[in-house]
């Protein structure tokens, strides 16, 4: 029996962001999804829904290979392999109904690719991956 119905998934930002690590350029490129979770059985959607996005991208072996380094929630560890991808809750709004009962949570996640800047094309080519995969789909946890 599945946990969770994600009954939507959709990109609601383009994401690009440089930063300096440790003197050198990075960029992470991705966007900002949105699901639509539905609980099957007692849990928290933001959980199922990171639980979901987790296994739909490292089930992709074209991702997995452009973004050898792994996915990873919020942070990823010193020195992994580059690129890798970092999955983040950013925020979510609870649907309900008028006897305030939830019938479903939208929460919004930052997915994006991370690595030097000089491998760009790399990171690019991962996230354009991303977006094929998460781009208006659904599924079951």
């Amino acid at each position: 029996m599945s946990n969770a119905a994600i009954l939507a998934c959709y990109r609601e930002q383009p994401l690009i962001l440089d930063e300096d690590v440790n003197g050198e350029e990075w960029t992470n490129i991705g966007g900002l999804y949105r699901l639509q979770v539905q609980a099957i059985t007692p849990g928290h959607e933001g959980a199922y829904g990171l639980q979901w996005l987790k296994s739909t991208l490292a089930g992709d072996s074209t991702l997995t290979g452009l973004a050898p380094g792994g996915i990873y929630r919020g942070v990823a560890p010193p020195g992994v392999a580059t690129p890798f991808v970092i999955i983040s809750l950013q925020s979510g709004i609870d649907v309900l109904t008028i006897n305030a009962y939830r019938l479903m949570s939208q929460p919004l996640y930052q997915v994006k690719v991370v690595g030097p800047a000089g491998i760009t094309a790399t990171i690019v080519a991962a996230a354009s991956q991303i977006d094929a995969l998460l781009g208006r789909s659904s599924g079951t946890i």
